[in-house]
């Protein structure tokens, strides 16, 4: 569901905001963050083919990588879950 909120936040020009909740009970903390690709770099690879991706490119990774649907500017999401009894250990 968190992947969805930074999937809806990238196509309507949402700011991303890294998020923290507590999960168990608040015995476990839960960090996410949206993987985002600012620069286009990935693009090359990850792109709209004939638009980002050029044919040369697209020939040799599409047999290998038939699914790949990371098109646009969200590559995916950090997911960290942390006890929350570490955190305080080193506090």
């Amino acid at each position: 569901m968190l992947l969805e909120a930074y999937q809806y936040n990238e196509q309507n020009g949402i700011r991303h905001e890294p998020n923290l909740q507590k999960l168990k009970d608040g015995s476990v903390l839960l960090f996410t963050k949206a993987i985002t690709n600012p620069d286009g770099l990935c693009l090359n690879y990850h792109g709209e083919p004939d638009k980002d991706v050029d044919e040369e490119t697209l020939r040799k990774i599409s047999p290998s990588n038939p699914e790949d649907n990371a098109q646009d500017g969200l590559s995916g999401m950090w997911s960290i879950a942390i006890p929350q009894r570490e955190v305080v250990k080193r506090l």
